[in-house]
């Protein structure tokens, strides 16, 4: 089991997927990626991360979506964030941080 899965449900996001999918690339276990129809290189950039690809036929509900995306995460935690959102590298050491003692408590 993977301790941080990315959760991320996406449909034509090729200008804005790269600068998120870097941002976590050094905190996430998994990446489970859902794609909704993409025509364009959407796909393609998330694979060169190593995600695992989902499809889904988007039916105007988004949380249907994500629940399935969820549901395809082995981790213990997950993140979920969109296409258009990043996390600074200020940032990743305190959530790396927040997990390992968790996992230490056990709370």
């Amino acid at each position: 089991m993977s301790t941080i899965s990315l959760v991320i449900i996406s449909k034509n996001s090729e200008q804005t997927i790269e600068k998120t999918l870097k941002s976590i690339e050094t905190l996430v276990d998994e990446i489970i990626f859902v794609d909704t129809g993409a025509t364009d290189n959407t796909v393609e950039i998330a694979k060169k991360f190593g995600a695992k690809i989902f499809f889904q036929q988007w039916e105007n509900n988004f949380s249907k979506v994500r629940n399935y995306g969820i549901e395809q995460a082995t981790g213990k935690w997950i993140l979920i964030l969109d296409t258009d959102e990043y996390i600074p590298e200020k940032y990743l050491e305190n959530i790396r941080q927040a997990v390992e003692n968790v996992q230490q408590t056990g709370i």
